[in-house]
């Protein structure tokens, strides 16, 4: 048997703060107000596309590109940077960036509602611009009536810039620039030029249209291809089928690839990852921006979808409101989605809890019922009889319980009950979700409902009898967030207690850090779309799980389409898919995993290293917010991961003691560190033991159990077999401890042992 010590081997990874991965080209375009209008430009001249997003208010939102030509990354929104004058509440802004005066930097036309163009000329240079006070209508432009949306093009291959300008009606409006490149002057307005159609002949019907034309050569003949947005959320493609001078434009078609994104589509193509073609954004009514990139080529172009419905998930009607829970107990999560017409959509996952399948669906299993329309299902062990029970809300408010009178594997949904446990409704659209909120053992309930407020019902019962009191309406600091609130509960930050998140009408996620403690919660200020998060469209529904298994809670977002997205979490500590090549020593190994009931395991893992000196400063130093996480790492004879259990809860409480404490004395002159949580609600363990001795050894162990529902099951399955195994304990500071289990005592689906 070998010991192994690793210091600066391992990948370096965030202790306590989550990194969500986004569901498409990770950029955070998401903070203006609501109808976003993206532009790009290289306005600081350093070589890669910089983002401008116009709003409703007036403003506009920069987003700088802080990294490179071909893999961008986008800092924070600055509002009206570069002393771009603010238009005023109500002056929804379309930005379109032109060189329009040929002095080698671009200038600024701002579309408004009020169907003018104010013309920012840019008095700076191309690397440091500064614009000077807006003029309305320059060059002779003209009003074109409501929602002007300008862009800017060479299209009859003269020299000068010509513009184009869409609007409420649905046509595009011509200004023929019959200047020069350095003295621009616009022609009298055409209507819809070169066979160009008004949208509203391509699309569904509908009162209003609102054209958001674009124009690039994505065919790579030479000549300007047209994208018009319009108010479906739809983009309608025409081809240029004529020349660079002569443009002529065919038959308009909806491009099936991008489908609806919303509400107002206003398109901007860029290429954005500078592989040589042209990608699509999106911005939509909901705020957000969509992006598409093109897989195929500059002359075949292909956008591709946003990734949705991960796994095999697959769209329901409308308004998803995904939750996923163990309903048949055999270690994995499956899915249930909530869908507008009131029934429930199930996906039993047929994959494992690392690698999730969910290849069909049925409605309504387990003698669940329609209950009538907005479904949103909430599971949870409320009676305390060791099986799912659901709660749904629905369209008038109103709770529906459904007891399960099966089992934890074999579920059977009772006939509903209305209103349980004295619940109340909580207004239009109830959504409901379970959170001991209160430390006290028992569920609690908090429901979102239309109006955006979040309704919370405390269980004044217990775990196997519950009864909630009356609503009590955005307590401990949660606030009101617009529309369509649909809360969630984890704790993100591993500080042991729950955080809150909540979804909201215009596609983003609200959060709000409890910087209270597990039994007296408190909210602090609601954050939009933090840890790389970013709007799903509109009416976002979000939920929490570890849906591959690696130890981290992941997000899962229904929105109004149908669809869900999933944001992996990708930063929050965790282990190494194969074990670490590690420094070797002598050392003995001891590990047990055994499942005592049907999905109950508890597991031991001891090492005893002797060889290379270790002191406590080896093992980091977990007293400390933000401090050393913990992971303990076991693979199977195939040197694969089979099982991790993470504790990222440094300078964290655990009840009224903190999780952790120092051994032989403060760092760095002590022995080690020890960690004790009697509730095991960082993934099950209870316990952590690092210590060295004089002799520069060390002893290290590690206590876990799921029987409060945290340890990820099925590791004694994963091992089922084996001849040896392979334990690591990790550290965030880089640090990595080993030893090998060869002498096997047991090795069935339900228990492992091994020295």
């Amino acid at each position: 048997m070998t010991a192994v010590v690793v210091l600066g081997a391992c990948p370096a990874t965030s202790k306590a703060v989550p990194l969500f991965a986004a569901p498409h080209f990770s950029l955070a375009l998401n903070d203006g107000d609501s109808l976003s209008s993206p532009e790009f430009a290289d306005i600081d001249g350093d070589g890669d596309l910089d983002a401008f997003v116009g709003e409703t208010n007036g403003s506009l939102f920069f987003f700088e590109n802080i990294g490179t030509t071909d893999s961008p990354v986008f800092a924070s929104p600055v509002e009206n940077p570069f002393s771009i004058a603010d238009l005023g509440p109500g002056a929804t802004t379309s930005p379109a960036f032109a060189d329009i005066d040929d002095d080698g930097d671009l200038d600024l036309f701002v579309g408004q509602y009020s169907g003018s163009i104010a013309y920012f000329e840019n008095i700076g240079s191309p690397e440091n611009p500064s614009f000077a006070t807006p003029s309305v209508n320059p060059f002779s432009l003209t009003d074109v009536g409501t929602a002007a949306s300008p862009t800017f093009a060479d299209i009859d291959d003269d020299g000068d810039l010509d513009a184009f300008v869409g609007e409420i009606s649905g046509s595009t409006y011509f200004f023929e620039n019959v200047g020069t490149p350095t003295t621009p002057s616009f022609g009298p307005v055409t209507t819809d030029p070169f066979g160009l159609v008004n949208v509203a002949l391509v699309l569904p019907l509908t009162p209003v249209v609102f054209s958001s034309p674009a124009f690039a050569d994505v065919d790579g003949d030479g000549d300007l291809d047209a994208f018009i947005g319009a108010y479906t959320g739809h983009c309608v493609f025409m081809r240029n089928l004529g020349s660079p001078s002569v443009p002529a434009f065919g038959t308009a078609s909806i491009l099936p690839q991008i489908g609806d994104v919303g509400f107002n589509a206003t398109p901007a193509l860029v290429d954005i990852d500078a592989d040589g073609d042209f990608d699509i954004f999106v911005g939509e009514l909901s705020r957000s921006v969509h992006f598409f990139e093109n897989t195929g080529s500059d002359s075949a172009f292909n956008f591709a979808r946003p990734a949705a419905n991960p796994f095999g998930l697959g769209d329901v009607i409308s308004f998803a409101s995904p939750v996923f829970v163990d309903i048949d107990g055999d270690g994995d999560l499956d899915a249930f989605i909530g869908q507008q017409p009131g029934t429930v959509v199930f996906f039993e996952n047929t994959g494992s809890a690392a690698a999730p399948a969910f290849p069909a669906s049925t409605t309504n299993p387990f003698g669940l019922t329609d209950v009538g329309q907005y479904s949103a299902p909430a599971f949870a062990d409320i009676d305390g009889d060791g099986d799912l029970d659901a709660l749904i809300g629905e369209g008038t408010g109103n709770f529906f319980y459904f007891e399960n009178v099966g089992s934890s594997t074999a579920p059977s949904f009772a006939a509903a009950v209305v209103e349980p446990f004295g619940l109340a409704g909580a207004g239009p659209e109830s959504r409901p979700c379970f959170a001991d909120i209160d430390g006290d053992g028992d569920l609690d309930l908090f429901a979102g409902h239309a109006a955006g407020n979040i309704f919370f019902f405390q269980n004044t019962g217990s775990a196997t009898s519950p009864a909630f009191a009356p609503a009590v309406i955005n307590p401990f600091g949660l606030g009101d967030i617009g529309t369509d609130s649909t809360p969630a509960f984890a704790d993100i930050d591993g500080d042991g207690d729950l955080d809150a998140f909540t979804g909201e009408g215009r596609g983003a996620i609200v959060y709000f850090e409890n910087i209270g403690t597990a039994t007296a919660p408190a909210f602090a200020t609601g954050s939009i779309n933090p840890f790389g998060l970013e709007d799903v469209g509109s009416w976002s529904s979000p939920t929490f799980a570890d849906i591959d298994g690696d130890g981290d809670l992941d997000l899962l977002a229904g929105e109004r389409l149908g669809a869900t997205f999933f944001f992996e979490n990708v930063s929050a500590f965790g282990c190494p898919t194969t074990p670490a090549n590690c420094i070797e020593g002598s050392t003995k190994a001891l590990l047990s995993v055994k499942e005592k009931s049907a999905g109950e395991e508890k597991l031991l893992a001891k090492l005893a290293l002797a060889g290379p000196s270790i002191s406590q400063s080896d093992f980091g130093n977990p007293l400390i917010s933000a401090g050393t996480a913990y992971g303990l790492c076991i693979y199977g004879d195939d040197d694969l991961l089979a099982g991790q259990l993470v504790v990222d809860r440094a300078g964290g409480a655990c009840g009224a003691l903190p999780c952790w404490r120092a051994v032989g004395g403060a760092p760095p002159n002590g022995k080690g560190f020890a960690y004790k949580d009697s509730t095991s609600a960082s993934n099950g363990v209870s316990i952590i033991k690092a210590k060295s001795s004089p002799a520069g050894s060390a002893r290290l162990l590690v206590k876990a159990t799921n029987k409060t529902g945290h340890q990820p099951i099925g590791i004694a399955g994963e091992l089922a077999g084996d001849i040896s195994a392979t334990i690591q304990i990790h550290t965030s500071d880089a640090a990595c401890f080993s030893g090998s289990v060869s002498d096997i005592k047991k090795n069935d689906a339900t228990a492992f042992k091994g020295r």
